[in-house]
């Protein structure tokens, strides 16, 4: 499975693509400009990008360019009308690699997809936010999360060598492959988790430091959060006990699970914790 995003003006062209790509099984978001693209490209974690190969003003040069340094190494679609070739000047084009910018007919596109290398091919994608004004904190989550599907490929690839298992057999249990999303106050993650809702991709599951400074402290932007969004899972992450637990259940509101990290945390509690929510989630899905 490939994520997706799709650069169209034209809707109906962008509907069209959504509903092929949705029915083999690939993860697809849609915006209309590279100028739109950018807002998201910062925390939205990409394998192609399809966009349309038309003419553009000097601001979504400009906007393609940024694109090109976000997602530098990905997989990029030019979308062809007929023979027209890709429009972009050659100095905002100059410095990818052409295998991973080729301009296609519409008949090629699914073919080329299929062969790009995704992340994590059998497993779910997750997006986690993080919440919290030390950066240290942040790249304790990254160790952790975005080390999990490696570790998980690994200890899969020694259980079949050992219980003789096919890559075709039936697998028990689900892998996640997590995305982690760093914002550093309340008001910043609440202007990514609107974007995010905007393009239909939110945020998953947020990891919310109580005590920030300046600014919101964690409980406050919970509130706001669950008003643009009542179906976020909230994990309040604090080292304080000065906070009772009621009190912030009184206050976010308790319709939804409200969970609790204590710092300092080790490896195996952040992984418990996910996987309870997530697991639970997939199996009401289902």
């Amino acid at each position: 499975m490939a994520r997706i995003l799709i650069i169209e003006k034209k809707s109906s062209i962008s509907m069209i693509l959504q509903k092929i790509f949705d029915n083999v099984g690939h993860e697809v978001y849609s915006v209309k400009s590279c100028t739109e693209a950018v807002k998201f490209s910062a925390t939205l974690d990409i394998d192609v990008v399809i966009l349309n190969s038309s003419k553009e003003s000097n601001s979504e040069k400009v906007a393609f360019g940024l694109l090109k340094k976000n997602y530098q190494g990905k997989h990029f679609i030019g979308l062809m009308e007929e023979e027209l070739c890709f429009s972009m000047d050659v100095e905002i084009i100059n410095g990818f690699d052409q295998k991973y910018f080729r301009p296609l007919k519409w008949e090629n596109i699914i073919d080329d997809i299929s062969k790009v290398k995704t992340s994590a091919v059998n497993a779910i994608r997750r997006n986690i936010m993080v919440v919290d004004d030390n950066e240290n904190i942040h790249e304790d989550f990254k160790k952790i999360l975005c080390n999990y599907l490696d570790f998980n490929k690994k200890v899969d690839a020694l259980s079949n060598g050992l219980f003789d298992i096919t890559e075709d057999s039936e697998q028990i249990g689900q892998s996640f492959d997590y995305h982690v999303i760093s914002a550093y106050s309340g008001e910043e993650a609440i202007g990514i988790i609107k974007n995010h809702i905007e393009i239909g991709c939110p945020i998953d599951v947020i990891f919310m430091d109580i005590r920030m400074a300046p600014g919101m402290d964690g409980i406050d932007a919970c509130c706001q959060i669950r008003e643009i969004y009542p179906d976020a899972d909230l994990i309040f992450c604090s080292a304080y006990s000065d906070y009772p637990k009621q009190g912030i259940l009184n206050k976010v509101g308790n319709k939804n699970p409200v969970y609790f990290l204590p710092k300092p945390f080790e490896t195996n509690s952040v992984h418990k914790i996910l996987s309870q929510i997530l697991c639970e989630e997939d199996v009401q899905i289902a």
